[in-house]
């Protein structure tokens, strides 16, 4: 993935999760169109996201239990993401 493409793959990550306040489907639609593979769970969504080197698992919970959890898993995926590269 290049610099561009991890840009714009961040912003739209960073609009998707950072400020969901529930687990919905128009949700799991716009992680699945960035490349997510999800299994959802009774409270938390596994999303794996393959890259060239590996399979990345992340587990995020379905009802977050404040507004930055959002911000937080993107971070946490971005910082995944860059170490892989």
């Amino acid at each position: 993935m290049s610099a561009l493409e991890f840009g714009q793959f961040k912003r739209e990550l960073k609009r998707t999760l950072g400020n969901y306040t529930t687990w919905t489907p128009k949700l799991e639609r716009s992680l699945k169109s960035l490349g997510f593979d999800i299994e959802s769970k009774r409270k938390h969504a596994i999303l794996y996201y393959e890259t060239d080197k590996r399979k990345l698992v992340f587990v995020i919970s379905k009802t977050p239990s404040d507004k930055r959890a959002g911000l937080n898993n993107v971070g946490i995926i971005c910082r995944a993401l860059l170490s892989q590269q």
